[in-house]
């Protein structure tokens, strides 16, 4: 939109305009000038210098430049996207990999409840985890209220396993449900996150990391992509249903 030399050159109320179009392209291309000097708080006359000073001669250009820039970001960042799924599903051809997964799932197999549990986001790929895990015969069910009375729960079931689903591996929240459950000392601790050296790893008694770093609107909801978490559960599935088929 603006190269960087002439950015130093813009007048305040310049500055005022360029940064409102910055955080808010996907809407500024269906606005008149009128209307974004309004949202900008700005002279129709100081929107008609900025257009200038950018190098269009009309808004009409302007905005249908500022489209096109809009579409390239997003292509770009689709592709960004679409490349660290490849680097994940590469890295899932990995020895280190792989034997961190047939452990996973030689664990499953051992017939325990499975108990999974996660928050927000999370919580749903955890409710889906339970959900495709039940599908190939494991008992299984999901939590995601984290004040879920757990020492009932571990107190009348004594063969489980829970599996945490967590994005960054440390909700403080999550992490202290797992601490408790591992001073019971008789339940199995799983956990699918998105990397090897954060809190809930640790914690765990067997880890998957799927490698994404987190993603974060500026509100600080995290968007990192469910992907990895979801392909993981569905190989579990499809491992642990082979298995099944095969002993029968």
């Amino acid at each position: 939109m603006l190269e960087i030399d002439k950015i130093n050159e813009l007048t305040s109320t310049e500055m005022t305009i360029y940064q409102y179009i910055l955080q808010n392209m996907d809407k500024v291309h269906f606005m008149r000038v009128r209307d974004l000097a309004e949202v900008a708080h700005v002279s129709n006359a100081s929107i008609t210098r900025f257009i200038r000073k950018c190098g269009y001669d009309s808004f009409a250009e302007f905005r249908f430049k500022l489209k096109e820039e809009q579409k390239v970001q997003e292509k770009s960042e689709l592709n960004n996207l679409t490349n660290s799924i490849y680097e994940f599903l590469d890295n899932t051809e990995n020895p280190s990999f792989q034997q961190k997964f047939d452990y996973f799932v030689e664990l499953i197999m051992e017939g325990r409840t499975l108990v999974f549990i996660g928050i927000g986001s999370s919580a749903i790929n955890a409710e889906y985890g339970a959900r495709i895990l039940s599908n190939v015969g494991v008992p299984a069910f999901s939590i995601k209220d984290p004040y879920y009375p757990f020492d009932s729960l571990m107190a009348t079931e004594s063969n489980l396993a829970f599996v945490i689903m967590s994005v960054t591996g440390e909700v403080s929240i999550i992490n202290d449900i797992v601490t408790k459950i591992r001073k019971n000392g008789q339940s199995l601790i799983l956990s699918i996150t998105g990397s090897d050296s954060n809190s809930l790893s640790k914690l765990s008694n067997m880890s998957i990391s799927y490698g994404f770093e987190k993603e974060v609107t500026g509100d600080n909801y995290i968007v990192t992509s469910s992907v990895p978490a979801i392909f993981i559960l569905e190989m579990v599935a499809r491992r642990v249903y082979k298995l099944k088929q095969e002993k029968n």
